[in-house]
């Protein structure tokens, strides 16, 4: 509900609440004023978006990945199962991500396949001789230098670039770890409508990966509860690099002199009972943490933690893979 004025008028706020526009009465007319059509002025078209830093290796290496999709699609090889299952969505990510890279800008990523006649015209791969598995050997490198061009970017850029940039690092080393995959993943999920890239302020970013990066850590120490061996050591290692993440981002906070959230008592989470339960549990808690990462990113103005959350999201996303999670498209971005 909204508060009247003193004189009985809604104020200013609740006007514009309304959906109303407040205009201004000019003083001394009675009638409105009229207006000489060949004195309008046509608003002046808004400049287009900067260039994206880094756009030029960023579409070099985008067209690699997908050349190397495309290749080893068509060369005829009889390919494990696992990279028979992964390959169209493995191509599909770098198709989409090549398209965005052409648009005037690349973090807004409109969903769907962009018509405005872009064609992604991915580069050429030369297999020679080499038999299946030597080609997927040099795939998976491939990819893992896509991953190191994207990260460059990403930590050398600053808000939304940084961030778009952190996203494609991760997809690419996402790729790389689902290649010698022996077994399918799920599908891609539908892509939905994206959510614009807004930068919020470093404090509140960081804030809030911290209360995620808290339920992560439980879930890890809860997760341990339902395995043993070579299980619990790859549980272990997970909450480890948890807390790790929790420690350096609770010293950003206090560099910034910002409240430090501090962890629940217990969190909400199913207590496995098995392997299974276990990398369940972590996967969506690790996946759950994606989105923090990335708006953390494109908040922080410090290189050196910009590169530590970077990598952290690189690690992360490669995490969901290894726990047979489903690939994403833009990790770390919304939508």
């Amino acid at each position: 509900m909204h508060r009247n004025t003193a004189d009985g008028r809604l104020s200013r706020r609740g006007v514009l609440a309304l959906g109303l526009t407040i205009v201004p009465v000019l003083s001394g007319c009675t009638s409105s004023p009229a207006i000489d059509g060949a004195s309008r002025v046509t608003p002046s078209p808004e400049p287009p978006p900067p260039p994206l830093p880094g756009l030029d290796a960023g579409l070099a290496a985008e067209s690699t990945a997908l050349a190397w999709c495309d290749a080893i699609s068509a060369k005829g090889y009889e390919l494990s199962a696992g990279l028979t299952a992964n390959l169209p969505g493995i191509t599909e990510v770098h198709r989409r991500h090549l398209l965005a890279l052409q648009l005037p800008d690349p973090p807004a990523r409109p969903t769907g396949t962009p018509s405005a006649g872009l064609d992604p015209q991915a580069g050429s791969v030369d297999l020679g001789s080499d038999d299946a598995r030597k080609a997927a050997t040099r795939m998976a490198a491939a990819f893992g230098e896509v991953a190191t061009t994207h990260r460059r970017a990403a930590v050398g850029a600053e808000g939304a670039p940084a961030r778009f940039w952190a996203s494609l690092a991760a997809a690419a080393a996402q790729s790389q770890r689902l290649v010698p995959r022996t077994h399918a993943h799920p599908r891609l999920a539908e892509e939905k409508p994206h959510a614009p890239l807004e930068v919020p302020e470093p404090a509140a970013a960081l804030g809030e990966l911290l209360v995620q990066t808290h339920a992560l850590v439980y879930g890890c120490q809860v997760a341990l509860t339902g395995v043993s061996g070579k299980a619990a050591e790859s549980t272990v290692a997970r909450l480890d690099s948890a807390r790790r993440l929790r420690d350096d981002v609770t010293d950003a906070l206090r560099v910034l002199d910002a409240d430090v959230p501090a962890a629940a008592g217990a969190y909400e989470v199913e207590v496995p009972t098995d392997d299974g339960g276990t990398r369940t549990l972590v996967r969506s808690m690790e996946n759950a943490l994606l989105p923090y990462v990335g708006a953390a990113i494109s908040a922080v103005s410090d290189q050196a933690l910009r590169t530590r959350l970077v990598d952290a999201l690189i690690e992360r996303t490669r995490v969901g893979i290894d726990l047979g999670g489903r690939p994403l498209r833009w990790p770390g971005l919304p939508g």
